[in-house]
């Protein structure tokens, strides 16, 4: 990660990389054919003649080379392998982070000379037959693993998962009418990349963790059944950045008047809010987090009669988060629809059963109208209404809406 100097410059000059979060999955399949090679090669040396091992050893002494002579350079001018991490990171020369990083890479160095010297040493000593062949099977996949636990040692967090569950949690349970969660960060940008805690002194590991749960920040509290607004994935869907690009500059109660239509109901943060079109629900002075309820959240299925017109995402979401707007009454569609009624309008809709892959509904409207149902317009639902299949139409920028004639009728989303 940002700890390998250059790993910045994959984000900066490879072109469509800042489209991926974690780009380094993409050479896992680099990784498997690496073990394969090594492996083929380390068998074709332990099963050959002792006299056609010397090319093997004569290639892996330049390769001790290279590493001893780059860490001998870098040792004595750490300076410039400082400097060389700054810029890749876009980061000041003389920081805490940037030293950091210069140690973490001269100690890789020195990783790197250990274990070339010692595989030297075993394929020495076997090629001279100074080890015996089942010792030398033995010594050097143990090499590797004691280099490999090193390594990674730093990275061991051993915990014991009930002292992260057994807290109790900012909210018991979820809703049995389906909503969703919102973490504010303590900054303008609306993704949760990071989480500021306001606690001295600084939490252990087991206690960040812990803090998590118990807070229910994205996303942990898909365990409990809770659902989010927000969403870790490495690939982001496009009406997600949308909001994002949307939502970043706006001031609060914009923002909360956006996400009440996206059936947000509930606010975590780790900072006091300006309570407009919120309240406060519960405070924790442990953390401290506070727990803010939207007012007159938007319920997750509904139905409307009025249809507006747009493509334009900026568009759709600025007439979302705008006080014109009536989403009890209205919905935004890519195509208009002649639904409205004059009339007195009554409705009712009921979600019977809600899985990740099916959902059930029960709904009756005295005239002809639109059921909006707030869950992700994706690839790959199909919806019936009375078993007849019905096509699905983006509602909202976001979610799925089905055009619905009076009467009573059963309605099915299946993924």
């Amino acid at each position: 990660g940002n700890y390998t100097p250059g790993y910045s410059l994959i984000y900066r000059y490879l072109p469509f990389a800042d489209l991926f979060r974690f780009p380094e999955k993409f050479f896992f399949l680099t990784y498997a054919l690496i073990i394969v090679i090594t492996l083929r090669g380390l068998h074709h040396f332990l099963t050959r003649p002792p006299a056609s091992s010397k090319a093997a050893t004569a290639a892996l002494l330049i390769v001790f080379g290279f590493w001893l002579g780059l860490y001998l350079y870098t040792r004595f001018e750490s300076v410039g392998l400082a400097r060389f991490i700054a810029w890749t990171n876009r980061e000041n020369l003389f920081t805490t982070d940037t030293a950091q990083k210069t140690s973490a890479a001269l100690f890789s160095l020195e990783r790197h000379v250990a274990l070339t010297a010692g595989f030297c040493l075993l394929l020495i000593l076997g090629s001279r037959k100074k080890l015996a062949p089942g010792l030398l099977h033995l010594l050097l996949p143990g090499l590797l693993f004691v280099d490999l636990t090193a390594a990674n040692e730093p990275h061991h967090h051993l915990l014991n998962p009930s002292f992260v569950f057994s807290g109790g949690k900012i909210i018991d349970a979820p809703n049995p009418d389906p909503s969703r969660l919102f973490y504010y960060p303590a900054h303008a940008h609306l993704h949760p990349s990071f989480y500021v805690l306001g606690k001295e002194p600084p939490p252990s590991f087991a206690e960040i963790h812990a803090i998590l749960f118990a807070n229910l920040l994205p996303n942990t509290g898909r365990f409990s059944g809770f659902d989010f607004m927000q969403e870790i994935d490495a690939l982001r869907r496009w009406p997600y950045l949308q909001f994002l690009d949307f939502a970043d500059p706006q001031p609060p109660g914009r923002v909360y008047k956006l996400l009440r239509t996206l059936n947000v109901e509930y606010i975590i943060s780790f900072q006091p809010l300006l309570e407009k079109g919120i309240h406060l629900a519960r405070y924790f002075p442990d953390f401290p987090s506070w727990l803010y309820q939207i007012d007159a959240v938007l319920p997750r299925a509904y139905i409307v009669t009025q249809v507006t017109a747009e493509t334009d995402p900026a568009k759709i979401l600025e007439r979302l988060g705008g006080d014109e707007f009536d989403v009890t009454r209205e919905v935004i569609l890519a195509r208009g629809l002649n639904v409205s009624w004059r009339n007195e309008f009554r409705a009712w809709v009921e979600i019977r059963d809600y899985t990740d892959q099916r959902v059930s509904l029960q709904a009756s409207l005295s005239a002809p109208g639109v059921l909006v149902l707030a869950d992700s317009y994706y690839p790959g639902w199909r919806a019936s209404v009375d078993g007849e299949e019905s096509p699905i139409m983006r509602a909202n920028l976001f979610f799925r809406a089905l055009e619905l004639p009076a009467g009573n009728h059963r309605v099915e989303f299946r993924y």
